[in-house]
């Protein structure tokens, strides 16, 4: 910073203008946005610096030269509106969660709150100066007006005191689930897969979560509760795993298991065909997501740093990792499928680069799809078919490595980062690709390629990153995927599967890729199946005619060997569909043995995190004290799919019921409920778990707006409880409990919204120091009489001693 001081660069908009330098060396000293001083620099207007107070993002040279030489920009103009714009903070953008009755909720809460509330597009900075915050607007480009755009950054939203209302009701819906947090930018790699409710669908890096949620309500679209698909959620890291675990679990999708392997090493998992079982095949995908590590230089608006320590060398490293995790993304993919590969970087070398190679190597298996015509409002620039690479020792920007003028760049450098031959370039048209600039609709930057699997790819062929070779265009096809007997194929599954004892003992020293020791995933056998489905249905009225709550699986493998009760072997079961039970059932990775006499060896399994929704928890281990007719508590994230199908222990309650609870949040007397849920009390005696039903439609009338009643109170509402001796408590959340103030009460999040800044009071702040000296002068005099009362009682025993020994 004292260096940049008395610099005189050149002119920012002189593009073509060269330092005053002899040799063009790119420095590695940071420089302010085109290479300008800072008090020169146009930059836009940060209505909302005043709140953030974000110093200038300061970029490497290297960054400004690197990218002014790849043609991604139209104009010396349109460059410097991409680096004005990532002087500035994010917007904040957050997605409605598309599922259940919630969606239209949401929409009738936000615009009420925050759209149509004119106090709250008003700030008050200090006594001469407002800032006028536009209300929040529905991206234009997302179906459904799902996806919201609010001009306030993240950090304003967190610093600012008038903002708190928007704060906390993103906080408290987005941990409800009813709202995802989420970049405008990232949304749209979902999007485009195109999802349906019976595909089979990869998230091959999923952490930590955005995406997936997005996929699985994809899934669920039209309120399909059971799809027939299902959606393999993994990450290599097991701590983002089990965050994973926490943010999918608010959608309650039976359809979900989330896995812990390196994403180029996910197993190819066999399963038994259904016609014949005798016979295999390996699972394959008709969705896959690649959102592979980058370099993310396209988040610089989220982290400046980035800027100032931008190298090439960051997306060199990275490139064959992300060609590995894209190359086995399409091994994975079924013929005719779909495949997303997409990154937060704008560097060709980890976007077009990675896309063109894999093009290569699969000899017309794959092909981009052109989706220029879907979301139609949506900015883009097209990929590019040749780019260049950079040399960091001097100011070169090569489009073939014989250019490069340091020999040992030689050795660092693939042929693979190169842009293709002109013939390649015609065949793979990387045009179809998209490149998402910030300064085009106010976000961040991103790469999205689409691609189809159009024939079969051998599963033995591996990627390099070195391959250079272009494929003919009549080259054979290759060996298919499903055809595993060869002895070849058995042998390279085999080897990719197995690690050596060298491999164990580093994971045995921990890290994020340490041994796998999550406690394995097994079926319920039959007969303890039967014995807890038969419980549950004499106690809630459970009708199993419809087939779903057959699919289950437990935590526990000795559920059968083991003597005692089944309530004292087994804490949870989970709910899963079909196919999720079919891979937990009999999946396995390719390389393990199929015959193997331990079931219960957690290395013989996939390795699964989380599978499918909690459906029954045991409430026996709680209430010791008392005996229960049935030890089994429902679970609140598969209340929407159980609820249909029971017929006991329902309490109908009204909205004064509900108020009383809220207000208090203390279990309620039996004499202080309606006349209806007294009646159910009576009717069930039995103590154990219950649900609450709250249905608008019945009890008494309140006056409200017609619209608001017509949303909010279109269905019934449903809450699972507990039938004590005396009284009855409601299971909701503290978050959950402010978001239902805010619909009945309209309590606006517990947030009044209050225009007048909070300003320290003088007096206030005289007084308090006041205190605080107050404070610490007695604290010192208590020490001193302390020390005074220690120093008295130890003379009294020493001269208690002392006499004793005269004595």
């Amino acid at each position: 910073r004292i260096r940049l001081a008395p610099r005189i660069l050149h002119d920012p908009h002189d593009m073509s203008h060269s330092p005053p330098h002899k040799k063009q060396k790119i420095s590695d000293e940071p420089s302010y946005p085109g290479g300008a001083a800072r008090a020169s620099v146009p930059t836009k207007v940060d209505p909302f610096k005043v709140l953030t107070s974000r110093p200038p993002t300061v970029f490497n040279n290297k960054f400004v030269t690197f990218y002014k030489g790849q043609g991604i920009f139209k104009s010396e103009a349109d460059f410097t509106e991409f680096i004005e714009t990532l002087q500035i903070d994010l917007p904040t953008t957050f997605r409605i969660t598309s599922t259940g009755r919630w969606t239209k909720i949401m929409h009738y809460i936000f615009n009420e709150l925050f759209v149509k509330n004119k106090e709250a597009a008003r700030i008050e900075i200090d006594s001469t100066t407002t800032v006028d915050v536009e209300p929040p607007k529905p991206l234009p480009w997302y179906p459904n007006e799902l996806g919201w755009h609010y001009e306030p950054s993240k950090k304003s939203l967190r610093s600012d005191t008038m903002l708190k209302h928007v704060k906390h009701f993103l906080n408290i819906e987005s941990e409800i689930g009813n709202l995802s947090r989420q970049e405008a930018v990232s949304m749209i790699p979902a999007l485009l897969l195109d999802v349906k409710s019976h595909h089979r669908v990869l998230d091959m890096c999923a952490a930590p979560g955005s995406k997936t949620c997005q996929l699985i309500e994809l899934m669920h679209a039209n309120n399909m509760l059971h799809p027939s698909g299902i959606v393999i959620a993994n990450d290599v890291d097991l701590a983002r795993c089990y965050m994973l675990g926490h943010i999918t679990a608010r959608l309650g999708s039976q359809a979900l298991l989330i896995t812990n392997y390196e994403a180029q090493k996910f197993p190819f998992i066999r399963l038994p065909n259904a016609e014949n079982p005798e016979q295999s095949s390996i699972l394959t995908f008709d969705r896959v997501l690649c959102d592979v590590p980058c370099s993310g230089d396209g988040t610089i608006r989220k982290g400046p740093e980035i800027g100032k320590l931008w190298s090439p060398k960051n997306a060199e490293h990275l490139h064959p990792l992300q060609l590995q995790i894209s190359w086995r993304g399409a091994q994975l993919l079924e013929v005719g499928g779909t495949m997303v590969y997409s990154t937060c970087a704008l560097n060709p070398i980890e976007d077009e680069a990675v896309v063109a190679h894999l093009l290569r190597v699969a000899g017309g298996a794959l092909e981009l799809v052109d989706v220029s015509d879907q979301l139609p409002a949506l900015q883009r620039r097209s990929g590019l078919s040749t780019w260049k690479m950079m040399d960091e020792g001097n100011m070169v920007l090569a489009t073939k490595i014989e250019e490069l003028a340091d020999s040992q760049r030689r050795f660092s450098v693939t042929m693979s980062m190169f842009p293709p031959t002109t013939e390649e370039a015609q065949r793979f048209n990387l045009h179809r690709c998209m490149r998402l600039l910030p300064h085009l609709q106010n976000t961040g930057g991103f790469f999205i390629a689409v691609l189809r699997k159009v024939a079969p790819i051998d599963i033995t062929k591996k990627i390099s990153p070195s391959h250079s070779v272009p494929v003919a265009a009549d080259v054979p096809a290759p060996v298919s995927v499903v055809e595993p007997a060869d002895e070849n194929v058995k042998e390279f599954l085999q080897s990719v599967t197995t690690t050596t004892e060298a491999q164990q003992a580093q994971r045995a020293k921990g890290g994020r890729r340490a041994t796998f020791k999550e406690e394995p995933f097994f079926v319920l056998p039959d007969s303890a199946k039967e014995e807890l489905l038969s419980v549950v249905s004499d106690f809630f009225g459970l009708d199993r005619s419809s087939g779903h709550f057959e699919y289950l699986v437990t935590r526990r493998g000795d559920v059968e060997s083991e003597q005692g009760e089944l309530a004292d072997k087994i804490n949870r079961t989970y709910l899963l569909n079909k196919l999720a039970y079919s891979i937990i059932a009999n999946g396995k990775p390719e390389g393990m043995s199929q015959t193997t006499t331990e079931p219960t060896n957690p290395s013989l399994l996939i390795r699964v995190i989380s599978a499918g929704l909690r459906l029954f928890e045991n409430d026996a281990k709680r209430n010791k004290r008392v005996e229960l007719k049935c030890p089994w508590r429902l679970q609140p994230e598969s209340l929407t799919h159980v609820v249909p199908h029971l017929s006991k222990r329902i309490i109908p309650i009204t909205r004064d019921d509900l108020l009383k609870y809220l207000d208090t949040q203390q279990p309620i007397a039996y004499e202080n409920f309606s006349e209806d849920a007294r009646a159910a009390f009576a009717k069930y005696e039995d103590l154990g778990c219950c649900l609450f039903v709250l249905d608008p439609s019945k009890g008494p009338k309140y006056e409200t707006d017609g619209e608001r009643e017509q949303i909010l109170f279109a269905e019934p509402y449903y809450f699972l409880g507990w039938r004590g001796r005396g009284n009855a408590a409601l299971w909701i959340d503290k978050l959950e409990i402010k978001s239902y103030r805010n619909i009945f009460l309209s309590k606006n999040y517990d947030v009044g919204f209050d225009p007048t800044p909070r300003r320290p009071d003088p007096e206030k702040r005289e007084a308090g120091i006041a205190r605080s000296a107050a404070n610490r002068a007695e604290k010192h005099e208590r020490k001193k009489e302390m020390a005074a009362k220690r120093a008295a009682a130890a003379a009294a025993a020493a001269a208690e001693a002392e006499a004793s020994k005269t004595e």
